[in-house]
């Protein structure tokens, strides 16, 4: 008795290894969904459905959440990501010729590039809201981007630690490797409790993605 109890499939252990074995296998999935780069931005959607989904609320099969997402978001996600990377790299060299200014100039142009540093949260802000709201909503890519930018002016302290939890979570990853394996799960479970709260404030009528932003 003692034994089937140990080996029982819905023994506390068994379904803490599950969850394990869940965290890995969508990190991995994510990886390599990702790897194309213009698909980063559908996967992320994807991987964020998926650990709601299926590990969070257990209402579906987390890899049938994360490929029936990722397919469903695909073209609005491709787009969304192509605008995010042209937006990054143009951010990218302003922050170079504010940095330039900076050490050329002296007080004045450094006061002016910790300045742009700053208000690089915004953008970092709608990314960080633009792909869960893909996840949750059926959307154009106008309405994802305007939404995306409400939520990051409405909420702007969940878009701050949102921000920070994706600074963190590059910056582990890129130090120590392997916590890929668990990062981008563990990055997802974090963001939700900010991210859900303010989805909640959404009325009836946007569940379909239809209607003004909240």
């Amino acid at each position: 008795m003692r034994r089937s109890r140990i080996f029982d499939p819905e023994n506390v252990v068994f379904r803490n290894l599950a969850r394990l074995a869940d965290v890995i296998g969508l990190s991995l999935l994510w990886l390599l969904f990702s790897l194309p780069v213009l698909t980063i931005g559908p996967a992320s959607a994807a991987l964020y459905h998926a650990v709601r989904r299926g590990i969070v609320t257990r209402e579906d099969s987390t890899y049938a959440c994360f490929w029936r997402s990722f397919r469903e978001n695909l073209k609005v996600g491709l787009a969304a990501t192509v605008l995010a990377l042209v937006g990054a790299g143009l951010l990218a060299i302003g922050r170079q010729v504010m940095y330039t200014a900076a050490t050329a100039i002296g007080q004045q142009a450094v006061v002016l590039y910790y300045a742009y540093l700053v208000l690089l949260a915004v953008p970092a802000g709608i990314l960080c809201w633009m792909f869960p709201l893909l996840s949750r909503y059926r959307v154009t890519l106008g309405q994802l981007l305007v939404r995306s930018a409400y939520l990051t002016v409405r909420f702007l302290p969940s878009t701050v630690i949102l921000v920070l939890l994706l600074l963190e979570a590059i910056q582990s990853c890129i130090a120590v490797f392997p916590l890929i394996l668990f990062v981008p799960v563990l990055e997802c479970l974090l963001a939700s409790l900010f991210v859900e709260r303010a989805f909640l404030r959404l009325s009836p009528t946007q569940e379909d993605g239809s209607g003004d932003a909240p």
